[in-house]
């Protein structure tokens, strides 16, 4: 049915895709975790800016 050849590419093209798909899931990971981080530093500058527009209407 198949050569020797053809199933070591079959081979080849199966692992190179098994990789593809572990760097994507690798990639997704960290973009979810540099995701988080950036939405709780959002949130730290938004309640600074909030605290020092309220610290400025404090003042006479």
């Amino acid at each position: 049915m198949f050569t020797g050849l053809q199933i070591k590419f079959l081979i080849l093209s199966v692992v190179i895709l098994i990789i593809t798909i572990g760097f994507a899931l690798l990639i997704g990971y960290q973009m979810n975790k540099v995701h988080k981080i950036a939405l709780v530093a959002k949130q730290q500058e938004m309640e600074i800016e909030s605290q020092i527009l309220s610290t400025d209407e404090e003042k006479p």
